[in-house]
């Protein structure tokens, strides 16, 4: 896979960011109300959204998002957020009471992983 470089125009680049991360989400929230908040801002099409449950080191409890896009519209919000996205940035939705921070996702390093476990 390519790696973008920022001056290099969104329009060249590959649209390789099919999977988000939402890395804390309240308990609360719901996929339905996720897809509903971003269908708003008409980024593209939500193949589906993954949610997984997680406890911190300080026992709070909360989830992370998996949205994963099977197509980005041309929408001026779409295209600033692949922009941003693309360049390693998150991008801010505000979502009552708060906001996310949204990433693009980036599967770990099978190496550091398989260190951890051994």
């Amino acid at each position: 896979m390519n790696t973008p470089t920022n001056n290099e125009p969104i329009e060249t680049r590959p649209i390789n960011i099919s999977v988000l991360c939402i890395p804390r989400v309240d308990p609360t929230i719901h996929k339905n109300r996720i897809r509903k908040i971003l269908d708003d801002l008409n980024m593209g099409e939500i193949e589906r959204i993954d949610i997984v449950s997680k406890t911190s080191k300080k026992g709070d409890k909360n989830n992370r998002a998996f949205i994963h896009i099977r197509k980005w519209n041309e929408s001026e919000n779409s295209i600033i957020a692949r922009e941003r996205l693309l360049s390693g940035n998150e991008i801010k939705v505000i979502c009552e009471p708060g906001f996310w921070k949204i990433s693009a996702y980036r599967e770990p390093d099978r190496n550091n992983i398989q260190k951890k476990n051994e």
